[in-house]
């Protein structure tokens, strides 16, 4: 049996410290990969953007159905079409960028805890990683936040050989461009930088001795950081100077300014509180690591006061980071998965310190026990209960699912009860391997609209033409025909005139939407009901379901985008 000193050293060997932790990686953070579409809210959006980047051959820019995606920059979007291109599956290609971030981000950890302390510390600080809780969900999903936390990771990791691993300029410099490479992920790359600030009070004495020439080595970091935002930047801009179309130019006015500065300074949605990371986010993403905050500040205050310079980086890079994103007053959880790193590494040389002691032991153990029992409950709760099964819809064995999640992990944890560290370890190993193999596969058809987009196929002539309106991402990520979109940010309100306006100009023509926003000019009886997603029944109509009010409703002149898949998902 597998004990916690075995867990806490690992192996005397960088090698099979690595593969052991690249391994187990990849079972957990893999699993289920391949067996599920992309979700809501994001991941459908990033899809699409890489599939039609596949369609069109336009890579500078990001589209979505034929309209330019002016939020984010395309790296992340890059990632997943050159997947699709290697694989030749979307299934498996959308995960990839998140996948081999977070692997990435275990070896940088591993390599920098053995160089500022010692292989056993590397070898926890890996593990834990993988095991926090908001680290893993990130690297199970198509979201941006694990590119740009790899990229963070990789800057600090630049840093910190600079600082503490006797490494040299060439470290500083990696630092620097790795956090060029996150502004052009995300924006937020420039954080990583936020190392070099602790180090102004743990390396005082080397900066006052610091030469003309390392002061002048110094300041070209931030020019580093720029020739690595170049590399995107600048072929952008000659492309928008070249083409100064209207969209090009308003992507490259959204990208420079409102959703680099203007949505940090001034946040326009995700308005949150001052301490909405430390009471909303930290205790439950962070698990299970966040129990021991209490026994981490006492040992982070001792450390700081003995002057031991990978604690005061650490804890002043993680402090940093909580502070940088607190600041605004747009936040979302996932913001804050860059300090997921750091985290760890302080876990990883903490802990051994910390389970001597009872309570900590205590809170890990009963973890385990409470969440392999919350399963148990849950799926005796769905048996006794068939009107909440029945709410569940389409999805088969969930009742199954929670039994043998709970029952499983009841059983780990008896058999590891005298080894509390391994013990939720081993739940949270259970955990994610039911929800990549079991779960995926269990809620895909509920989280897509591939059958309504099936059924749509079925029903229409070559001839006919679609409209789709409240537009969502994921309806033409599984479009197998031609369709018509209204613009994504085109307010809900008009569509419905507008959709009876365009419809009834030609009779080869449907639209389809959402109920709760049609019923405002389309008879339900006289529709096509194709089932319930995204929180409402999708209808198909046709020119005699308009209502007597709109039959004669002029058009607000909304644009409307036409797009026509060449890569057909599924197929």
């Amino acid at each position: 049996m597998i004990t916690d000193r075995q867990v806490l050293q690992g192996w005397q060997s960088d090698r099979l410290n690595l593969l052991f932790l690249l391994g187990l990686g990849l079972l957990i953070l893999g699993a289920g990969i391949g067996l599920r579409d992309p979700w809501p809210a994001d991941e459908p959006r990033f899809a699409l953007v890489a599939k039609q980047m596949l369609e069109s051959g336009q890579w500078l820019f990001p589209f979505r159905g034929g309209e330019i995606y002016p939020d984010k920059p395309p790296m992340f979007m890059w990632g997943i079409a050159l997947g699709y291109l290697i694989t030749g599956s979307l299934r498996v290609a959308f995960l990839l960028p998140s996948l081999l971030s977070g692997l990435g981000c275990i070896v940088l950890v591993y390599d920098i805890a053995r160089r500022m302390w010692d292989r056993s510390t590397a070898f926890r600080a890996g593990l834990f990683l993988l095991f926090t809780a908001q680290f893993t969900v990130q690297a199970k999903q198509a979201q941006i936040d694990e590119l740009v936390t790899f990229f963070i990771t990789l800057g600090a990791y630049g840093f910190l050989r600079f600082l503490l691993a006797g490494g040299g300029w060439r470290w500083y410099y990696l630092g620097w461009f790795a956090a060029g490479l996150g502004i052009i992920t995300k924006g937020v790359g420039i954080v990583a930088a936020l190392m070099l600030l602790p180090a102004l009070w743990t390396h005082r004495t080397q900066i006052r001795q610091a030469t003309k020439a390392q002061w002048l080595k110094g300041c070209l970091g931030p020019l580093v950081m720029l020739l690595a935002c170049s590399l995107w930047l600048v072929p952008m801009l000659l492309a928008v100077q070249h083409h100064p179309i209207p969209e090009f130019l308003a992507y490259r006015n959204n990208i420079l300014f409102r959703q680099t500065v203007t949505r940090y300074a001034n946040a326009w949605h995700h308005i949150q509180p001052f301490w909405f990371y430390l009471v909303n986010v930290i205790p439950s993403f962070w698990l299970p690591w966040s129990l021991l905050l209490p026994w981490m500040v006492w040992q982070g205050q001792r450390d700081v006061r003995n002057g031991q310079r990978p604690v005061i980086l650490l804890v002043g890079y993680l402090l940093l980071i909580l502070l940088f994103f607190s600041a605004s007053a747009g936040k979302r959880g996932v913001y804050i998965t860059p300090a997921t790193p750091a985290l760890a590494l302080l876990v990883a040389y903490w802990l051994p310190e910390q389970l001597n002691r009872r309570w900590p032991a205590r809170l890990l153990a009963g973890l385990g026990w409470l969440l392999s029992g919350l399963f148990v409950l849950a799926g005796i709760v769905l048996l006794l209960k068939p009107a909440i099964l029945a709410k569940l819809g389409e999805m088969e064995s969930p009742v199954l699912l929670g039994f043998s999640l709970g029952l499983l992990g009841l059983g780990a944890n008896w058999l590891l009860r005298r080894q509390p560290l391994t013990a939720i370890l081993a739940t949270l190993i259970l955990l994610w391997l039911h929800y990549g193999f079991w779960s995926y596969p269990l809620m895909n058809n509920l989280r897509t609209p591939q059958q309504i987009m099936q059924q749509v196929g079925q029903r229409l002539a070559p001839q006919d033409e679609l409209l789709l309106t409240n537009f969502r991402e994921q309806f033409l990520l599984f479009a197998n025909r031609p369709l018509y979109h209204f613009s994504y940010l085109q307010p809900d309100e008009p569509q419905p005139k507008d959709a009876a306006a365009w419809l009834q100009s030609s009779s080869h023509r449907w639209v389809l939407g959402p109920i709760s926003n049609l019923n405002k000019c389309f008879a339900a009886e006289k529709g096509v009901n194709l089932g319930f997603r995204h929180g409402d029944n999708w209808y198909l109509f046709r020119a005699d379901a308009v209502l007597p009010a709109c039959q004669s409703a002029q058009s607000s002149g909304a644009e409307i985008f036409y797009y026509a898949p060449k890569l057909i998902v599924g197929e």
